[in-house]
């Protein structure tokens, strides 16, 4: 995975959270700012542009809420990426901020990894939906989904909630027979689970990404082990993102429909 030297705007009243994550992001190649509150991180936007936001919500004054509103509301400023980074880890907070146009939401505390590669993303999207030929809504390429999970209660939901979203979805119940089906059959992405039994998550990716045919099909794993080295270890083995159990149903939608345009772009732009 490789990173740009895109420009971060940090806004966060704690100044420990600020200096953290300044310096870990600066280090990744970023060109970083910071705003200590809604007020300045505001005035920030209006002299200097950035290619992505980082917002709190719970902060004194004009809030994550207010600021992103803001945002959301100007024509100069609204193709800019906010992603909301909050310890209001909840589905009501989280459907107001996507409701009220944020890209993404991270619950604290984070793996920096995952924040890392959720940054990654947002940029990488919005580069593709600023070239001409860019398009988010061509409905002529299909939204095959495949689900790889040994339990059937979490196949269960998996399934009605992706075919509610429009998708067209297929369940394997294990790594073998999740190869078994992508020897027959393309599919447009992925979800991936870690913990199974014979073949597990992590050798089914490496499966995958030997592959050349299936080297650019998105992998999005769904698990329920919550470490820093599980997701960097699936990151490397080359998966396009990692959301945890139990999963929120809006947020993996909206993780779900991003890869996918984000793949009708790439088609459409290499054609």
């Amino acid at each position: 995975m490789s990173y740009t030297n895109a420009s971060i705007l940090i806004v966060d009243d704690e100044e420990p959270n600020r200096d953290i994550l300044s310096r870990r992001l600066t280090k990744e190649g970023y060109t970083v700012a910071v705003a200590d509150g809604g007020k300045e991180a505001l005035e920030m936007l209006h002299v200097e542009r950035y290619d992505l936001v980082l917002l709190d919500i719970m902060m004194p004054g004009v809030d994550g809420y207010q600021v992103l509103k803001r945002i959301k509301s100007e024509l100069l400023l609204n193709d800019i990426p906010v992603i909301m980074v909050t310890a209001l880890n909840d589905e009501p907070t989280l459907k107001r901020c996507l409701e009220l146009g944020a890209t993404d939401y991270i619950g604290k505390p984070f793996e920096l990894t995952y924040l890392k590669s959720r940054i990654w993303r947002a940029i990488q999207a919005l580069s593709q939906v600023r070239r001409p030929t860019a398009t988010q809504n061509d409905s002529s390429i299909a939204t095959s989904v495949l689900v790889v999970d040994d339990d059937e209660l979490n196949q269960g939901l998996l399934l009605r909630r992706l075919k509610k979203a429009g998708h067209d979805v297929h369940v394997a119940a294990n790594g073998a027979e999740a190869m078994r089906l992508l020897n027959k059959q393309r599919f447009d992405l992925i979800l991936l689970d870690i913990m199974m039994a014979k073949m597990d998550g992590y050798e089914v990716l490496e499966k995958i990404r030997e592959r050349q045919s299936l080297a650019d099909v998105p992998v999005i794993m769904v698990s329920a082990v919550n470490d820093t080295a599980s997701m960097e270890r699936c990151m490397q083995l080359g998966a396009d993102d990692y959301i945890m159990k139990p999963y929120n149903t809006i947020l993996l939608k909206e993780r779900v429909l991003e890869l996918l345009n984000e793949k009708k772009r790439q088609k459409l732009a290499d054609d």
